[in-house]
């Protein structure tokens, strides 16, 4: 059973460095499905900061602290470390605001309402830097990560997907294992974007992983970090289950990152929508296993609406067939799920 530190707990760690304001408690903030938990203080000069606890047998949550210093090295909007106890597992940082992208711009967005555009191309533009300039600060001065994107972890995406959300969730199939056909067409999609160049990403990049404070966007939840494709970032964020994009809207973001890359027929827009179905395969993984095995009921809603996205990439794509007339099955199983 999961156990979450109290208010005097999260204090006396904050208390450490800072000087609180008198009988405020600390605030909860929403648990995170990762093994993490924020809480917002109150310090004695009315700011505030947000005290995260973690579990330290989750490799990723370790890296934390590291990463937000290169973040800040790089300049990159990101919250800053203002105490760092990793060893007991906590981390104090910078509080970036109350509101995510997913609040400022969600649950559709409209690119030409006030402040939405903004949001999502200042979002992109701290991206890119990470995945450029980030990858070659790393190079020269490297630090432990997870490790990166290759054929292994592509295919444990993928199977993480057939096991937890077609086997356990949906009960799609008999097998926990890929059939053979869908397993051949796994295997190639790793392989295809296992031979591609790395670069150092964000690795969750959706609209609930961006704090808004000021109306700039901030990167959080940022411990995953490693190497990997720019387009798996781009396909998080742009096929977020989250939030609805109409296609203009998606290839009018698309284009505001790399002119014409991605959203024109050729290896760059296969590219995309390769990387667009591996992330969303990933993503109804991680509901079906959040919501069946940690009884969180919560995520189970979004499985509809990340695989109707997965058929779409998957018809413009072209590719997949056998895991294509597995999911022409699905739309009756998924409605009847949806609550």
């Amino acid at each position: 059973m999961e156990i979450i530190p109290s208010s005097s707990e999260v204090l006396s760690v904050v208390a450490r460095s800072h000087q609180l304001l008198p009988g405020r408690e600390a605030e909860l903030i929403t648990p995170q499905a990762s093994g993490r938990h924020y809480w917002r203080v109150w310090l004695a000069d009315g700011s505030t900061l947000v005290a995260m606890c973690f579990e330290k047998d989750r490799t990723e949550n370790n890296y934390f602290a590291r990463i937000a210093l290169f973040l800040e090295e790089l300049k990159l909007p990101a919250p800053r470390v203002r105490a760092d106890h990793t060893e007991e597992g906590w981390v104090v940082m910078e509080d970036v605001g109350t509101r995510s992208l997913y609040d400022e711009a969600g649950p559709r967005l409209d690119l030409s309402a006030e402040g939405s555009q903004h949001l999502y191309q200042e979002t992109l533009r701290a991206v890119k830097l990470l995945h450029i300039q980030g990858t070659e600060a790393f190079h020269l001065k490297p630090f432990t990560l997870m490790h990166g994107f290759d054929e292994s972890l592509y295919l444990w995406e993928t199977n993480y997907f057939w096991k937890n959300c077609l086997h356990d969730h949906l009960r799609l199939i008999p097998s926990a294992q890929p059939e053979a056909e869908c397993n051949e067409e796994f295997l190639q999609l790793a392989q295809d974007l296992s031979k591609l160049e790395r670069v150092l990403i964000h690795r969750d990049f959706q609209s609930q992983n961006v704090q808004v404070r000021d109306r700039q966007p901030h990167l959080i939840d940022f411990q995953g970090m490693r190497f990997g494709l720019a387009e798996y970032d781009l396909a998080s964020l742009l096929y977020d289950p989250y939030i609805y994009i109409t296609e203009s809207d998606r290839r009018a973001l698309l284009d505001y990152y790399s002119l014409n890359t991605f959203t024109t027929p050729g290896p760059g827009r296969t590219l995309f929508l390769r990387c667009a179905a591996q992330r969303l395969m990933q993503a109804c993984g991680a509901y079906g296993f959040l919501g069946i095995h940690k009884a969180k009921p919560r995520y189970l809603e979004h499985i509809p609406i990340a695989l109707g996205r997965l058929r779409h990439v998957l018809e413009e794509l072209g590719e997949l067939k056998h895991l294509q007339l597995l999911l022409a099955k699905i739309p009756s199983a998924a409605e009847s799920f949806k609550s």
